[in-house]
């Protein structure tokens, strides 16, 4: 991650992870404890003394977000001058898709609608398709947001299908760090009243329409 000054003046520079300027990542004051695995960089042709470039290794998911080049004014305790922040991105795989459908039980051949979600993922490209016995079904809405905190993404995906017997609805999450699709089945068969309910309910509704007349 780069940091180069325009001048060179007194007073240390020091790397943070976060706006707030409290995760020490890098600091040239030896009394303090920065990120082990944190080094300046020496570029050629570069000063040394304004050059404060640093090399981050051994990255995990958890160092993911926005890091702040920062010079300190010669009392090592005042900020001076605070760089517009470098972002680093963490490739990491989207969550196994979860479903959610209709909470409680609904009539046979009636529209019922599905979300599926997937969490935390970069790069944002991503695939999700919906399928019914291995058929794949069309018209679905898909949308993909990012997470500043986490420097994430996430896509949620709707569609709408029509509540049939042994017709399983799955949905599929296909992306660029993934060797093959992950996936996950919501079973329509759970929540489709069955034909008691369906004549009780019909019992029910002829009951109202007499009671109305």
């Amino acid at each position: 991650m780069n940091c180069t000054l325009f001048i060179e003046n007194l007073g240390p520079v020091k790397w943070y992870k976060g706006k707030d300027l409290q995760k020490l990542i890098y600091s040239q004051v030896e009394s303090d404890k920065p990120d082990t695995r944190v080094n300046k960089a020496a570029h050629k042709g570069l000063n040394r003394d304004v050059d404060f470039t640093i090399t981050f290794t051994n990255i995990t998911l958890e160092d993911a977000g926005t890091y702040y080049c920062v010079k300190f004014k010669p009392n090592r305790d005042t900020a001076g001058q605070v760089g517009s922040g470098t972002q680093l991105y963490v490739n990491r795989h989207p969550s196994p898709p979860s479903i959610s459908g209709p909470t409680e039980r609904v009539r046979f051949n009636t529209n019922v609608t599905f979300n599926c979600k997937s969490e935390r993922f970069y790069p944002p490209e991503v695939n999700v398709t919906w399928w019914e016995n291995e058929i794949e079904l069309l018209g679905s809405k898909s949308e993909v947001s990012f997470d500043y905190g986490s420097m994430v993404y996430q896509v949620q995906s709707n569609i709408t299908v029509v509540a049939r017997i042994n017709t399983p609805v799955t949905c599929k999450i296909n992306h660029a760090l993934l060797d093959q699709p992950i996936n996950s089945t919501f079973r329509i068969n759970n929540i489709v009243k069955d034909r008691n309910s369906m004549n009780e309910d019909e019992t029910e509704e002829k009951q109202k329409a007499i009671s109305m007349r």
